[in-house]
């Protein structure tokens, strides 16, 4: 039986770092609060929904944070939807913590292979989604999020999975937006026409529709568009990156949509998008992404 939010509060709350309540649509909500940044955390859907940090003139608010792992030989040709199916899972929260010196919080998300997931996808899995929030460096005025992403293979079969931190991040105007980036082979892939690039991509913008998965990024990729003069997104165990908007016409065909959003978020989501990860048995993958 689902525990209420005030149980899982009485379990997991931490007065005055981390609460527990229901959300937006009734949904369970895990709160963190560090000095002057906010992250709220849900476990259905929109994984981290809102982040506020007072460095980024609340700029990095609404949703914005969506995680999926999408198994091999499913997604657009296969039984699942194009995300896969652990974001449309429900996940419990596994622990939450604060650290005993610099009081940073964190919880942790867990979803376990089950019943209804083996009718999708036959293997044994664990998913962990660690989110964390803390300042970048002890004279920083600037908050960081942290989201890390183990996978684990708890069954006596290999699989091989890809997948992504799908992130909506809020700016200004997508059309005066660039992300600035490294792909060291030069190789990405346009999903609008399905051709394969064969160039260095070092900046993205957006007077358009832009659907682009890059290969073999840099770990570190810069957005500009916001307050600030820039935003990075750090990223580890993630060989690629997706930069996605739909613009005008995609966006107003979008039931989840308003017309106009598209004008105020840039998705730059660290992903497996070309080599699969195969994991062999009692074998854990780990990913991170960091936005500071």
């Amino acid at each position: 039986m689902d525990k209420s939010a005030a149980e899982l509060e009485r379990t997991f709350g931490i007065d005055g770092s981390v609460a527990i309540g229901p959300g937006r649509g009734g949904l369970t909500c895990v709160k963190l609060f560090y000095e002057d940044s906010y992250a709220s955390v849900r476990t259905l859907l929109w994984f981290v929904v809102h982040y506020l940090s007072l460095a980024f003139l609340d700029l990095l608010t609404g949703e914005f944070f969506l995680i999926y792992v999408r198994p091999e030989g499913f997604g657009k040709l296969g039984a699942l939807m194009q995300h896969g199916f652990a974001r449309n899972s429900f996940w419990e929260i596994e622990s939450t913590t604060v650290d005993s010196l610099d009081s940073i919080p964190s919880v942790t998300l867990l979803l376990k292979s089950n019943d209804t997931t083996k009718q999708i996808w036959a293997h044994d899995f664990e998913l962990r989604l660690t989110v964390t929030l803390f300042k970048q460096s002890l004279n920083s005025t600037s908050g960081s999020l942290d989201c890390e992403l183990k996978v684990s293979n708890v069954g006596p079969r290999p699989f091989t999975f890809s997948g992504a931190l799908h992130t909506y991040l809020n700016v200004l105007d997508a059309r005066r937006a660039k992300v600035m980036l490294e792909n060291h082979k030069g190789i990405s892939k346009d999903n609008i026409t399905e051709q394969v690039l064969v160039r260095q991509v070092k900046r993205v913008q957006f007077g358009e529709e832009v659907d682009l998965s890059i290969f073999d990024v840099k770990d570190e990729i810069q957005l500009n568009g916001l307050a600030k003069d820039k935003t990075t997104v750090e990223k580890k165990g993630f060989p690629d990156v997706v930069v996605w908007n739909p613009h005008i016409e995609k966006s107003a065909g979008m039931a989840d949509l308003e017309d106009s959003a598209w004008r105020h978020f840039v998705c730059v989501e660290p992903a497996i998008a070309n080599v699969l990860i195969r994991l062999e048995q009692h074998e854990t993958w780990v990913g991170r992404m960091r936005l500071s």
